[in-house]
């Protein structure tokens, strides 16, 4: 009776894990053993604040809620001590697991893999991605370059009707 009972209990477990990775964009495994409480803590509150939601979950449970989806690639990189730093943001779990694991002080802080959008990467894919510059800054970006040119335009009529002012009198 008891048994069934955590076995179902599991069950719930895993298929919301699996609810949750499927929502993410992106989710990256992490070893993070040898980091102090108060490393481990900053890093946590750092990544909150990011949107990022920082976990250790059991390989086991992890398994089990990968296996059949786009994230069975992750499979054969949960072993040991595994953490995962999820966001519903594509570059944003990215950027901050690689911002933490190329910190002198946070060399214990190990990148394993992840999955960025329907992709599978490796350390390096982790590390190529962390350097995309976030959305909004990539709006900016773009909006900067489009007003660009309208700001131009309208320096040059002001310029004609200036000039065209100073003509009349």
């Amino acid at each position: 009776m008891a048994s069934e009972k955590i076995l179902e209990v599991k069950k719930q477990q895993q298929a919301e894990l699996r609810e949750k990775l499927l929502s993410m964009g992106s989710v990256i495994l992490v070893d993070y053993r040898g980091l102090t409480v108060a490393q481990d803590t900053a890093m946590r509150s750092d990544m909150k604040k990011a949107d990022i939601e920082y976990k250790v979950i059991k390989n086991r449970l992890l398994i089990k809620a990968m296996e059949g989806t786009k994230y069975e690639g992750l499979i054969p990189h949960l072993e040991g001590p595994t953490a995962v730093a999820m966001s519903e943001d594509e570059i944003m779990a990215a950027k901050m697991a690689a911002k933490y694991a190329n910190m002198k002080d946070y060399s214990k802080f190990q990148l394993k893999a992840g999955a960025i959008g329907d992709q599978i990467v490796d350390v390096d894919g982790i590390q190529a991605y962390a350097k995309i510059p976030a959305k909004n800054d990539l709006l900016a970006m773009l909006l900067g370059g489009m007003k660009a040119p309208i700001t131009s335009l309208a320096l040059v009529l002001k310029a004609i009707m200036e000039k065209k002012e100073e003509t009349a009198a």
